[in-house]
């Protein structure tokens, strides 16, 4: 009788040549040896972040039971990565830019065959995954190297513990009993060889180090940021993040909205918004223009964006006196975002707009604790509409009165807040 192998026996068979390779490559071998250096491992974060922090996320939208059901018990490992790299203090590590551009690639890879092939998912998940079963070496290893304890910077290795071996003997049992279509089997399987061959690139640019390829990248800040550029100046960048942090604070409904994830792309998205200053007005203006669109299709009124970049413009010219003039172009912008809100909604209704919001919340005895500056955001999305930005009002109102979310004495508040306001234009 013939012996069929199961797709986990399949997997293991066709890595096994792979394994063998990149127990060859200079970074993996240095790291055996206890002399691996700490860009090397940083980049070696970075770059899992980054692969992670797509596919994590993508697993996590899909709208297919049979691929969720395959997440059972998962634990995401992105965070254990952020809190590793913030061990290091890696934002003052330079960045391996040819390993970062090789997880982008993998990150758009991720993108693509969430949409064509899902099933790829899955074969890139069992790679990465998989590796974990030698993570409690690489652990030992690098403890020793860099002299840690109690799992303080390698946490995302030592999760190679009782939990991850239930897991993964879940998912393997899975890939064996639930994938019974041939086209999602050859998916898996292919995926999982090309995650590995991506993975061996990857090492192959962290040891050894190019010193010209060595530098700053948005990823960073934020590993699902994608590739665009940052500032060379490191009080540019400070002066960003500070200012992507009053916006954040100024707006607390991005806190309940959009959680970690949404400020790790409020710091990304600050550091990207100092190079404006670099173009002419109207191309700046421009830019601006096309990520307050984007953004306001995501729930968030452009007063946000125009708040951002008066405090972007405030923060520069503190940390870099006598640079006025350099970052007024950011300035103009945040004014010209202004002046055309106060031509649809007079400042008089705007400083008002919180007040009006509170006064229903009393009204009607809402139990829900308040967000600062929720009247203002309402009068924006009424404004946006105006001014080209009609998904503002759409999203940010339907996520306002999502009846998931909040109490009817809310809903009723804030139904309540955008009649009264739309009421004295």
């Amino acid at each position: 009788m013939e012996n069929i192998e199961s797709l986990h026996e399949l997997l293991k068979r066709q890595t096994m040549d792979l394994h063998e390779k990149g127990h060859q490559v200079p970074y993996i071998v240095n790291l055996l040896k206890n002399t691996v250096s700490v860009e090397s491992y940083v980049g070696h974060l970075r770059a899992f972040a980054i692969i992670y922090g797509t596919l994590e996320h993508q697993l996590s939208t899909l709208n297919q039971p049979e691929i969720k059901d395959f997440l059972e018990d998962y634990t995401p490992r992105l965070p254990l990565i952020l809190t590793d790299l913030e061990y290091f203090n890696a934002k003052n590590v330079k960045d391996i830019i040819p390993a970062i551009n090789n997880a982008l690639h993998v990150a758009d890879k991720i993108l693509l065959y969430s949409v064509q092939n899902p099933y790829k998912l899955l074969g890139f998940l069992y790679t990465l995954d998989g590796s974990l079963n030698g993570g409690s070496v690489f652990r030992i290893h690098l403890s020793e190297v860099f002299d840690l304890h109690n799992n303080k910077g390698i946490s995302y290795f030592s999760l190679f513990n009782e939990p991850y071996k239930q897991f993964w003997a879940k998912f393997t049992e899975k890939l064996n009993t639930k994938i019974i279509n041939n086209q999602a089997k050859n998916d898996v399987l292919s995926s999982a060889a090309e995650m590995f061959n991506d993975l061996l690139s990857i090492y192959e640019n962290l040891y050894p180090i190019d010193e010209k390829r060595l530098g700053n990248h948005i990823t960073s800040l934020n590993p699902e940021a994608g590739n665009f550029p940052i500032p060379t100046n490191p009080l540019e960048i400070e002066a960003a993040m500070i200012a992507g942090l009053r916006c954040w604070d100024e707006f607390s409904f991005f806190e309940k909205r959009y959680g970690e994830r949404g400020k790790r792309f409020s710091a990304s998205d600050a550091v990207w918004l100092v190079t404006l200053h670099e173009l002419s007005l109207e191309l700046a203006n421009n830019q601006v223009k096309w990520l307050a669109k984007y953004l306001a299709n995501r729930g968030m009124p452009v007063i946000t964006m125009e708040f951002q970049l008066r405090c972007m413009y405030e923060e520069l010219v503190k940390f870099i006196p006598d640079n006025e003039q350099k970052y007024k172009t950011l300035l103009l912008v945040s004014e010209q975002l202004k002046n055309e809100r106060i031509k649809i909604i007079s400042s008089a209704i705007f400083e008002k707009s919180n007040s009006i919001f509170t006064e229903f919340c009393v009204q009607l005895k809402v139990s829900e604790e308040p967000m600062k500056n929720t009247g203002i955001l309402i009068a924006s999305s009424i404004a946006d509409v105006k001014n080209g930005f009609e998904p503002s009002l759409q999203s940010f109102k339907t996520w306002m009165t999502n009846p998931e979310l909040f109490s009817s004495n809310w809903i009723q508040a804030v139904e309540n807040t955008y009649s009264a306001i739309e009421n004295q234009i």
